[in-house]
């Protein structure tokens, strides 16, 4: 048989069977080629129909027909149990990719797919891995005499990672460490990593929740770059300030919030006027005065986008001096604000406005619980003011409503920890007019 005749007939096989791959000795097989010259010619015409575009080698020495699929960048999501997903918004239905045909991705990975097909359904075949977008991967260390291994915490990790001796970085066996992905080279079973971190003995609280935080990628330190920069950071000079910014520090201020929150970013000044009007002053912290554009902590606070608040913790959007000092609006300081300055009538309309930097003094900081029983009738030095600020938001909400805003109420579960950090019950959170003052304000 002439070469010509030997491809023809290897493309009908591949054909024919368009979801299976083939590797020489199953196409001499199906051809009815003994003679060893021959075979050898198969072998060479696999990789030159591979060449021409006709073939696609998925793996050494095994061959596929190319279809007129479609290669198609997006990520893979694995699931439980294996194999992943490839999701893209390039297409209508999330692409299913068989364990065997992952090409050493790992999830979240970028990856560029050709779409196969198996027992008459379209799965997927990674062809090339685009992006690592993981980088880091916390676990426990197994350490033998030769070997050291990660085993990871995220269990659509389905694989150990291989730590090599001069990357264990004093790591003992048991320990929760951070490693960070070198590589996966072919032919080998396992990715390579590297120890960044040892975080501590598992089982412990601190160690658990950094280990958390670390894996789903949150920040536990500011870098030292984004620290130098806040130990520049002066304290303010607020008389000085204050000829520029307006001066409401002879205001009755208050701030309402959580009984456990660390940092207090707005505030409410009340004024009543004799002529029935009331001035209310909705101000925030003014964290720009102190973060200069483009600067490192600048960077920073964009990267983190915002503070997260967990159960026992909170990982700032901003270093400690400037979330919990300069910019908490803390009682009886002076503080730089921006601000939202109203005077309305007893019907709830506003008949003027101000919007603009200022400096303020807040005389009491309250608890959403504490405002509420003043609201309930509980005496207290500022009991007037709550009252009088609460029905002006008792109006602005009705009419709010009447006009068809969403209200928008969910229950919200707290939990109660002692005081070495254990949770020791849970309790729902209750939406009572004092919130619900604060959030008319704020809106």
């Amino acid at each position: 048989m002439k070469d010509r005749e030997i491809s023809s007939a290897i493309l009908k096989i591949f054909t024919k069977g368009a979801e299976y791959t083939y590797n020489y000795k199953q196409i001499a097989a199906i051809l009815g080629v003994k003679d060893p010259f021959v075979r050898k010619r198969i072998v060479k015409l696999l990789s030159q129909l591979e060449k021409d575009g006709q073939l696609l080698e998925l793996s050494r020495g095994k061959y596929q027909i190319k279809d007129s699929s479609q290669e198609i960048e997006g990520s893979l999501q694995f699931v439980s149990k294996g194999g992943a997903y490839f999701i893209s918004p390039k297409i209508p239905k999330d692409i299913y990719i068989h364990p065997s045909n992952l090409k050493n991705a790992l999830n979240g990975d970028r990856v560029l797919i050709k779409t196969v097909h198996f027992k008459g359904k379209a799965e997927g075949q990674v062809i090339k891995i685009i992006e690592r977008v993981k980088k880091e991967y916390t676990g426990i260390i197994e350490k033998t005499k030769d070997t050291c291994f990660l085993i990871p915490d995220d269990r659509m990790v389905k694989t150990h990672f291989f730590i090599d001796k001069k990357n264990i970085k004093g790591a003992k066996n048991g320990q929760k460490v951070k490693v960070k992905f070198l590589s996966w080279p072919k032919q080998v079973k396992c990715p390579q990593a590297a120890v960044v971190e040892i975080i501590g003995n598992p089982g412990d609280i601190d160690v658990e929740m950094s280990a958390i935080l670390s894996e789903f990628g949150f920040p536990l330190k500011f870098p030292s770059k984004v620290m130098h920069e806040v130990d520049l950071i002066k304290e303010p000079n607020y008389n000085l300030e204050a000829r520029k910014r307006l001066d409401f520090r002879d205001k009755t201020t208050f701030t309402i919030d959580p009984v456990d929150a660390k940092d207090f970013d707005d505030a409410i000044s009340v004024d009543e006027f004799d002529n029935g009007i009331t001035e209310i002053g909705v101000h925030i912290a003014d964290v720009g005065h102190f973060i200069k554009e483009e600067s490192h902590l600048d960077k920073e606070a964009f990267f983190r986008a915002n503070s997260v608040y967990l159960v026992d913790r909170v990982i700032p959007m901003l270093p400690e001096k400037l979330s919990n000092q300069l910019c908490s609006l803390r009682p009886k300081e002076d503080k730089l604000t921006f601000s939202a300055v109203f005077q309305l009538n007893k019907e709830g309309e506003v008949l003027k406005s101000w919007f603009g930097k200022t400096v303020i003094h807040s005389n009491h900081r309250f608890t959403y619980e504490e405002a509420q029983e003043i609201i309930e009738g509980k005496s207290h030095e500022f009991q007037k003011e709550i009252l009088g600020i609460n029905s002006i938001a008792r109006i602005l909400r009705k009419q709010r409503l009447s006009l068809g805003a969403l209200n928008v109420e969910s229950t919200e579960v707290r939990f109660e920890i002692d005081e070495n950090g254990e949770p020791v019950g849970t309790y729902l959170k209750v939406s009572k007019e004092a919130h619900q003052l604060i959030e008319e304000f704020m809106l």
